[in-house]
């Protein structure tokens, strides 16, 4: 089939009849005529294309439904099977395949068993879209649409000031049959700063649909683990060790003086990322001491400190 506005809806020269054979006959029907070939104006909601199959005989058959002519009709094609009540949609971007039996009950044979209508489905919608930035400062996309159907394309769209995009990634559409999918795609290297992303959807009839605007916000800046004593010399008696971004745990201090003699121990559970332990050294002598601090690894820092 064809279609194309500068046809009719009446049989004439544009069509082409069908010349019937012993076996089986699978055709279009129009009123009284059996077409093997008809051209139709553009179809709309009210068309129907009737489909008539003689002749068969009690075995399994199927049929094989090439979209090439129904790919920017904006609709949505059924397969009805009279026979078993049953309503097939029909894909416009690949082959649909029925498998259907002719039995002994005569009403499988009807010749007019098969037809296709045509419904109006609403257009594909964006339900939601979020960015988000990952531990190794990547950042993956996600949107979710609904009733995808008539999608070519989605093109994956990024900017560094939320005004100009440019494209970055493409994705084929998975459910161009009015289904509900979600897609996830990820930036490898987003700025470290603010980024814009939108999803534009290329429809197969050349319409452009665009997903509201996601954020990802500044890279966050982690400082390195550090364990650190202050003040260095100590003159009031006490000495602060302070733990940054370090592994929660438990930490053994030590403190010795210089002949190796232990003057301070503690076993520390560290519980947050930044800690100050505050240590008192007023009975100990002036001299050069260590810190000894050990984790559950096993894994030692020694810091040389002064006490006045």
């Amino acid at each position: 089939m064809n279609f194309n506005d500068e046809y009719s809806n009446t049989v004439d020269n544009d069509d082409v009849r069908k010349i019937m054979n012993a076996g089986d006959n699978l055709f279009l029907k129009n009123g009284s005529a059996n077409l093997i070939v008809e051209r139709r104006p553009t179809l709309k909601v009210t068309d129907t294309i009737r489909l008539n199959l003689t002749n068969t005989r009690i075995n399994p058959y199927k049929f094989e439904i090439d979209p090439s002519a129904l790919s920017n009709i904006g609709l949505q094609p059924i397969l009805k099977d009279k026979f078993l009540a049953t309503e097939t949609p029909v894909s416009i971007s690949n082959t649909t395949t029925y498998d259907f039996n002719i039995t002994a009950d005569a009403a499988s044979r009807a010749a007019d068993r098969f037809m296709i209508v045509f419904k109006q489905v609403p257009p594909m919608r964006f339900t939601k879209i979020k960015a988000d930035r990952n531990k190794d400062n990547s950042a993956t996309v996600n949107w979710y649409t609904e009733n995808e159907n008539n999608i070519n394309t989605y093109a994956i769209e990024y900017s560094k000031d939320g005004i100009n995009f440019s494209e970055i990634g493409k994705q084929t559409p998975t459910a161009n049959n009015n289904g509900n999918p979600y897609y996830s795609f990820v930036h490898t290297a987003p700025a470290d700063g603010n980024n814009w992303y939108r999803i534009k959807a290329n429809a197969i009839n050349g319409e452009v649909q665009y997903s509201d605007v996601a954020k990802i916000a500044d890279k966050e800046i982690v400082s390195p683990a550090k364990i650190s004593v202050y003040p260095n010399p100590v003159t009031d008696g006490k000495i602060y060790v302070n733990f940054v971004n370090e592994t929660f745990g438990n930490y053994e201090l030590i403190i010795t003086n210089m002949a190796g003699q232990t003057v301070y121990s503690e076993v520390l559970q560290l519980e947050n990322n930044n800690l100050q332990k505050t240590i008192g050294l007023r009975n100990v002598a002036a001299g050069n001491y260590q810190l000894t601090v050990k984790d559950e690894t096993g894994i030692t820092k020694k810091i040389s400190f002064i006490v006045k």
